[in-house]
C-alpha cells in the first residue's frame, strides 16, 4: 500500500501534464481507499492535493474543495510547509476559478510566504504568477506586472519550461488586457512552442485558443476558426471543463460573425448553464466581450429565433455542443471544398 501510495503521488503532475484526468482520478481513488500505516501521512496528503488539482481539471470545484481540505488538514497536523504552501496555493486557484479573486490572493499570498521559506524557485515562480493574474483581474496593473515579471525571471533561473509556459501566457493575458495585441499574440506563439516542446497538453489547448482569440481580432476569420478547432480537440480529448467552455465560447463568436447567429446563440446558452451550474467564472474582459455579443444577439434576431436557439442550448453539456459544432465545421469544410469542385 505504501510503495502503491509513493508511485502515485508523483504521477499525478504527469496526468495532469498529459491531460488524462480520468485515468489519473481514478488511479488516486483506488490508492487513497485503501488503508495506510500512520509514517505513510504525508506522502497520503501529497495524493489528496493532487486529487484536488485533478479534479478542478474536470471542473469538480466541490470535490477539489473536499480533497484540499483533508491534505492541508493534514500537512498543518504533520507542518509540512511544502505541502501547506502547495494546498493553498491550490485554494487559490479554486477561488480564482469561482471569480473570487480577492480572495484568491489571500490564499497566494500565504502560499507564497512558506514556499519563498522552502526556496523551491519552480513553486515560488508559480505561485507569484498565480497572484499576478490574480491582481490583474481586481485591476491592479502595477502589482500584477511586477509579479509576472518576477514569475518570468524566476522560471528561466530554474530552467522551468513548463514554468516558463505558464509565464509567458500569464503575460500574454496582461497585454490583452492592456490592448497591446502585438504582445498578446507573440506571447502565445513562444507559450504555444514550449507546450509542445514538454508535452503539456493543456498549455497546447490554452495557446491555440488565445491565437484564435488574436485571429478574431485581427478579422482573419478562417485563421481563427483553424486556431479554436484545433484548440477544441485538445480540450475534449483533455476533458478540461473550463478550458472547453472558453474555445466553445470563441467558437460563438466565430460562426456569429460568419452569420450563423442560432448556432452561436445555442452554444453560449450551453456554456453559460453549465458555467454556472460548475461554477466556471470567466476572466473579467471576457465577460465583457460575451455580454456585448449576447446584447447583439438579442437585438439582431428575431425573439422566438433566439429563445429557441437558447432553449434547445440550455438542456445539452459541453461535450454534446462541442460534437454540434464539429458536425457543422465538418460540413462547412465539405461544403467549401464543394464549392471549390473538390
Amino acid at each position: 500500500v505504501g510503495e502503491h501510495l509513493s508511485l502515485v503521488s508523483g504521477l499525478w503532475r504527469f496526468w495532469m501534464l498529459r491531460g488524462y484526468f480520468t485515468d489519473g482520478i481514478e488511479r488516486l481513488q483506488q490508492a487513497l481507499s485503501r488503508p495506510y500505516e500512520p509514517s505513510m501521512e504525508s506522502v497520503r496528503a501529497q495524493v489528496l492535493a493532487g486529487m484536488g488539482g485533478l479534479l478542478w481539471s474536470k471542473g469538480d470545484h466541490e470535490g477539489m474543495e473536499l480533497y484540499l481540505g483533508q491534505a492541508l488538514e493534514s500537512a498543518r497536523r504533520l507542518d509540512d510547509k511544502s505541502l501547506i504552501g502547495q494546498s493553498l496555493n491550490s485554494f487559490g486557484i479554486l477561488h480564482f476559478s469561482r471569480g473570487n479573486y480577492e480572495l484568491a490572493v489571500q490564499f497566494y499570498q500565504d502560499s507564497l510566504v512558506l514556499r519563498r521559506q522552502v526556496g523551491n524557485l519552480e513553486l515560488v515562480s508559480v505561485t507569484v504568477g498565480n497572484l499576478g493574474v490574480a491582481y490583474m483581474n481586481i485591476g491592479d496593473m502595477e502589482k500584477a506586472k511586477t509579479a509576472l515579471e518576477e514569475a518570468t525571471l524566476l522560471s528561466r533561473q530554474a530552467g522551468d519550461k513548463i514554468g516558463l509556459k505558464s509565464c509567458l501566457m500569464n503575460l500574454s493575458a496582461v497585454a490583452r488586457h492592456l490592448n497591446d495585441m502585438e504582445t498578446f499574440e507573440s506571447r502565445n506563439r513562444e507559450a504555444l512552442a514550449l507546450s509542445r516542446e514538454v508535452g503539456d497538453q493543456g498549455g497546447v489547448g490554452g495557446t491555440l485558443h488565445n491565437l484564435a482569440y488574436s485571429a478574431i481580432r485581427r478579422n482573419l476569420y478562417a485563421e481563427a476558426r483553424e486556431f479554436a478547432f484545433q484548440s477544441l480537440e485538445v480540450r475534449i480529448q483533455t476533458g478540461y471543463l473550463l478550458g472547453l467552455a472558453d474555445t466553445l465560447e470563441a467558437i460563438g463568436e466565430i460562426v456569429f460573425i460568419e452569420g450563423n447567429r442560432g448556432l452561436a446563440v445555442q452554444i453560449w446558452a450551453t456554456t453559460e448553464t453549465v458555467r454556472i451550474q460548475q461554477e466556471l467564472a470567466r476572466m473579467p474582459y471576457d465577460e465583457e466581450e460575451f455580454t456585448q455579443y449576447l446584447a447583439k444577439a438579442r437585438s439582431t434576431m428575431p425573439v422566438q429565433e433566439f429563445e429557441t436557439a437558447w432553449s434547445s442550448g440550455s438542456v445539452l453539456d459541453l461535450r454534446q455542443i462541442a460534437q454540434v459544432v464539429q458536425k457543422f465545421n465538418r460540413s462547412s469544410i465539405k461544403s467549401a471544398l464543394s464549392s471549390q469542385g473538390i
